[in-house]
């Protein structure tokens, strides 16, 4: 989940130029990003739900867009600082660094759903993701901009009531939410995309290859670095061996069950994953 200091809201001045400076502010690209997601993704699957998602295509090419402009921005702040590596020399551990940055994980996939045929399931974790990133921007950064008392814990105003509503939906429903977005992307879109590859078209839209190597490789990365994920994982395989312990299962599923957990367990093995990659909270 890409996180990002956020710009802290000035007191002073008028409202308008309390509002040009929030403007100004490089953050506020970030959450340009994180709207126009919110809302080409909300039009998408609108009209996906009404089946004229064909007319609609260019809003989920747009919620993408979004997606990378708010990823973009927040790995460029992150390692553009030149202390952070040595200026003109090929460092390979600091490369690795950011390729094990789940932040850089999420942008290169955005980037693959971008040039790919539509997968509506895709856009939901980005999605699930701005909903806290545009609440915490507007409860820390835009409300004060407008009120600024309402950062002050004695104050009453409505400002500060929303951002103190908006804070405590985003304390209570953030664990529930990372379960439900990796729930998404190990049960929905996993078998979206493995399905996709094994029907041919007939039953799914066709869904290449790649997509499904992209998909795999990406889960596999979430596997070593969200305890969601790994829960998710944990629990589907406890529920496929009680399944295919029912003695109704011909041995022959049994069998396959078997090879195929042997070989995603072996595909996953040990991987190191730098000191911090932990699930980042929403800031």
């Amino acid at each position: 989940m890409s996180t990002s200091a956020r710009p802290a809201a000035s007191s002073s001045g008028t409202l308008q130029q309390r509002l040009v400076t929030l403007c100004k502010h490089p953050q506020f690209i970030w959450f340009l990003g994180h709207v126009l997601l919110l809302s080409c993704s909300t039009r998408f699957f609108l009209s996906f739900i009404t089946f004229s998602w064909n007319a609609h295509r260019l809003a989920y090419k747009a919620a993408f867009f979004g997606s990378l402009v708010t990823y973009g921005i927040v790995l460029f702040k992150t390692y553009s600082n030149p202390r952070s590596h040595d200026k003109g020399v090929l460092n390979l551990q600091f490369a690795s660094k950011i390729w094990a940055d789940e932040n850089t994980q999420y942008f290169v996939l955005a980037l693959y759903w971008f040039f790919s045929e539509p997968v509506a399931i895709a856009l939901v974790p980005y999605f699930c993701f701005s909903v806290f990133h545009f609440l915490t921007y507007v409860r820390t950064a835009v409300i004060p901009a407008i009120d600024p008392s309402a950062t002050s814990p004695e104050s009453n105003s409505q400002g500060a009531r929303i951002c103190k509503q908006s804070e405590s939906w985003v304390k209570s429903n953030y664990e529930k939410a990372m379960r439900l977005v990796a729930a998404i992307e190990v049960i929905a879109i996993g078998s979206r995309v493995l399905f996709g590859v094994l029907t041919f078209g007939f039953v799914l839209p066709k869904t290449p290859v790649t997509s499904l190597l992209v998909v795999v490789s990406f889960l596999r990365y979430r596997y070593f670095t969200s305890q969601f994920t790994r829960q998710q994982f944990t629990q589907l395989a406890l529920k496929i061996d009680h399944a295919v312990a029912d003695a109704r299962v011909p041995p022959v599923v049994r069998q396959v069950w078997g090879t195929a957990k042997n070989l995603i367990s072996s595909y996953a093995g040990p991987q190191a994953v730098p000191a911090g990659q932990q699930q980042r909270k929403a800031q």
